[in-house]
């Protein structure tokens, strides 16, 4: 659920009473703030309208001037129920372009010693990054984001045997890099959504494959309660 909130926040949301952190999404001349969490967001209207229906939808709704105010240190606040790592993914896309999904081939030592983002859209992704953007696209009608994730789910997890076959001989010629967040979770999301019910099989042979029967077991009951 999104609300949209009249209230206003400082322009440094370290100076308020509740302790709120920024984000690394937080530019001066931005005009609106996303609060997810405990977390702020200072990003451009201008941006989120372009990406996404829904948030072009909601800007649209006439405010009050005085929250609009940013001289006076008021600005508008969306407060969104979604995960802070989840927007994370949503706004380096939107901000950083390719350069923004972990790139498993450089160490992320080289790139913070370097100062930026260790993030490349053009290579294989970690899972929850996939899901964070099926799940935010499909929410917030960002189509190109959500059908990019249904296409890398299911390249990695194909209906027919013989592409089946070929990834299990090379794993690393698939699109999703496979971490802990793989093994339960990718069943969790293809078992709640109609788009992705044909990668069912395949993600289920990946489990049992990978997953001990005690972690099967306890993924389960942790998904269920």
């Amino acid at each position: 659920m999104v609300e949209y909130a009249s209230s206003s926040t400082s322009n440094d949301p370290r100076g308020s009473c509740q302790k709120l952190k920024i984000s690394e999404y937080w530019f001066n001349d931005g005009d609106i703030i996303l609060q997810v969490e405990d977390t702020q967001f200072r990003v451009h209207s201008s941006m989120l309208a372009r990406h996404s229906e829904v948030f072009s939808g909601i800007l649209s709704i006439p405010q009050p001037h005085e929250s609009m105010d940013a001289t006076t240190g008021k600005l508008p606040v969306i407060f969104l129920s979604d995960k802070v790592d989840d927007v994370e993914v949503l706004m380096s896309i939107f901000y950083d372009g390719i350069r923004c999904v972990f790139c498993p081939f450089l160490s992320i030592q080289f790139f913070t010693l370097l100062k930026c983002r260790a993030y490349d859209l053009r290579n294989r992704l970690k899972f929850s990054q996939v899901s964070a953007m099926f799940r935010l696209g499909k929410k917030y009608c960002i189509d190109h984001l959500k059908n990019e994730a249904i296409a890398r789910l299911r390249h990695d997890f194909p209906s027919d045997f013989d592409s089946w076959d070929k990834l299990w001989e090379d794993p690393d010629s698939g699109d999703i890099i496979y971490d802990e967040d793989l093994t339960w979770g990718i069943i969790d999301l293809a078992c709640r959504e109609t788009s992705l019910l044909s990668i069912i099989p395949a993600a289920y042979i990946y489990f049992i494959f990978n997953v001990p029967v005690v972690s099967r077991f306890t993924s389960y009951i942790v998904a269920v309660f």
